[in-house]
């Protein structure tokens, strides 16, 4: 870790978006388990994290970072790794995910709202449900 004596060095919290627009879609329908080219999704995952670190360098960010690209954490990345867990349909009055209900959304309900608009639209919200022990099942997909 970088350090300095003389001034508060910068960088970032939590994950970027790629200017490589196309990446995006890509590493949704990968999100979404379904099918994809695997050395494509690569060479694109590869080339949007130089994108955002080249941005991060252009903005004089100190400590720079991939921008957490293509970190999956969702059913697709842990369904391959463990047992236990489900995909089902959000039920009436549950949320998809427990991000979008927090103290945080209540503060900046206006920004939120804004990012909201932003986000893809699914028809079906799901969200991931543990069904059991929760055990490892392999770690053939640890990566990067």
């Amino acid at each position: 870790m970088r350090h300095s004596d003389d001034r508060i060095l910068v960088t970032h919290a939590g994950r970027l978006s790629a200017s490589l627009r196309e990446f995006e879609p890509l590493d949704l329908k990968v999100g979404r388990g379904e099918p994809y080219d695997i050395a494509e999704y690569a060479q694109m995952r590869r080339d949007a994290i130089k994108d955002v670190i080249r941005h991060q360098l252009d903005l004089g960010v100190d400590v720079i970072s991939d921008g957490e690209l293509g970190r999956r954490r969702d059913y697709a990345f842990y369904s391959k790794r463990m047992s236990g867990i489900e995909r089902r349909e959000v039920k009436a009055g549950e949320i998809g995910a427990t991000i979008f209900r927090s103290r945080e959304r209540e503060n900046f309900k206006e920004y939120y709202a804004e990012v909201d608009k932003q986000r893809p639209q699914v028809a079906r919200p799901t969200r991931i449900v543990s069904v059991g022990s929760l055990e490892t099942t392999s770690l053939d997909h640890l990566h990067s």
